[in-house]
């Protein structure tokens, strides 16, 4: 899609970026313990899906980054990073103007308009509840729109640890189970342990 190749200090750079914007849309926020810092969430599921992305296989990358016409596998792991780190903003906070901030800051608009789009998927603006979401995404979703979301529930399902009320916390793994399950017929990582 870029004329230029992208090099891994910009994928870097951007990605700090993308980071500082992030962490300006979910300031004041926090995670179910009520102690730590909510941004904390999105940093972790990026890392796990950049890090999922660097461990395919060379034509793997390939495929999936022609797929969002993207050229090479460090534009699809920018794009996946930038997605996975803002998605929960426009559920969260949406009257931050993220795309806006995204390209403010300097981030390429090829990247910003593709990771916005991923993010468009991934939010949960089907009108009902979690469970009309799941079965929207399993009907609609792209390929990293679901790596995200799998990583998402992922690190949710593990962070149910720190939810103070017993019963809050079964029906949140109840429903991070279950959804799992329903897109990609496997348990969370945590809960096979």
């Amino acid at each position: 899609m870029n004329n230029n190749q992208l090099t891994l200090e910009e994928v870097e750079r951007y990605f700090a970026l993308a980071l500082f914007v992030v962490t300006e849309a979910h300031e004041g926020q926090f995670r179910a313990d009520n102690k730590t810092p909510y941004v904390v969430h999105p940093v972790e599921v990026s890392r796990r899906v950049r890090k999922r992305i660097v461990s395919m296989a060379y034509p793997e990358v390939t495929a999936q980054a022609n797929k969002y016409g993207l050229t090479q596998g460090l534009e699809l792991l920018l794009v996946a990073g930038i997605a996975a780190l803002g998605h929960d903003v426009r559920e969260d906070k949406p009257e931050f103007p993220l795309e806006q901030r995204f390209l403010e800051v300097g981030i390429p608009s090829v990247y910003v308009i593709i990771a916005m789009v991923i993010i468009g998927q991934m939010t949960n603006d089907t009108g009902g509840d979690y469970l009309d979401y799941i079965l929207f995404l399993k009907a609609n979703a792209g390929w990293i729109t679901l790596l995200i979301k799998e990583e998402d529930m992922n690190v949710n399902y593990e962070d149910t640890a720190s939810i103070p009320s017993k019963g809050r916390q079964k029906s949140m793994r109840t429903k991070y189970l279950l959804s799992h399950y329903i897109l990609f017929g496997t348990k969370p990582y945590a809960a096979l342990k």
